[in-house]
């Protein structure tokens, strides 16, 4: 590939990469958009399961309601037909077993209409507090569809502009982008923070700011091939750099240490053999 073809491409790339960072974005907020509303979906349940549990519990109030209000109706007219038939007696005896009967009525009676009072008071209760709560529930489905309504639409709006981000990378593929490159590009911008090409300083990467080997950014400089750093795979171009430290006499020291530590290593070994 020659130098002034590669320049183009990492040109392409360099405008590429300021569209897939915007598009990325893009598509991490519609997919965050969802989990904004799932708190007030799960209140919405919980909502909906406390108003079913409360008319439940009011429904089981009304019947025990009901059947203490028949018990106390049913006690009323013993009691009253306890009562009637004391002008029919004509002994002693029937008088006192009548009068036992009438007062045991009393008693029953009275148990019951004070059951029933409450009962009631307890179904009153119940039936305020279903009606606040049901009118609670409608009030917060309403929120609730409103906001996925407004969801639903932010979305559309959002899918719309990431499509003219794909057209606007489609453009600039077109002009010199093979496919290879621009997957694995997309893939680095995508994971790598937004950028996916970056310039090298001196021996320096400018994304993760390792040193590179000498021959590895002479390599670059030749500018024959797509080179990607061994550290963190972002595509690389030489940029001069004022500021750009030559590591290159380091590098070498350290490979010239590690030579001789190998040299006296084995010179080690061969010592210990003829010894034995």
């Amino acid at each position: 590939m020659a130098d002034n073809e590669l320049q183009q491409v990492h040109n392409l790339l360099i405008e590429l990469q300021d569209v897939l960072k915007k598009k990325f974005a893009l598509e991490s907020e519609i997919e965050s958009l969802p989990k904004n509303l799932s708190g007030k979906r799960a209140e919405l349940i919980r909502a909906r399961e406390e108003f079913l549990a409360l008319t439940e519990k009011y429904n089981l109030a009304k019947e025990t309601a009901n059947r203490t209000a028949l018990d106390y109706e049913t006690a009323f007219n013993q009691r009253v037909s306890s009562e009637k038939k004391m002008e029919t007696v004509s002994t002693q005896r029937e008088f006192d077993a009548l009068s036992k009967e009438i007062e045991e009525a009393k008693i029953t009676e009275t148990g019951l209409n004070k059951a029933k009072k409450a009962t009631q008071e307890e179904v009153d209760a119940l039936s305020a507090q279903v009606a606040e709560k049901e009118a609670a529930l409608d009030q917060m489905d309403k929120e609730v569809t409103s906001k996925e309504a407004e969801l639903e639409a932010q979305i559309a709006e959002s899918r719309a502009e990431v499509a003219k981000y794909d057209e606007e990378c489609q453009r600039i593929r077109e002009q010199g982008v093979s496919e290879s490159v621009y997957t694995k590009f997309s893939s680095i911008v995508k994971n790598k923070n937004g950028l996916g090409i970056v310039p090298v300083h001196g021996q320096v990467c400018q994304g993760c700011n390792m040193i590179l080997p000498v021959q590895f950014v002479n390599e670059i400089h030749l500018g024959n091939s797509t080179m990607y750093c061994p550290y963190c795979s972002r595509i690389l171009f030489y940029e001069e750099s004022e500021d750009a430290i030559d590591y290159s006499a380091e590098l070498q020291d350290m490979e010239e240490e590690e030579q001789n530590v190998t040299a006296d290593f084995g010179s080690d070994v061969d010592i210990d053999l003829d010894s034995i």
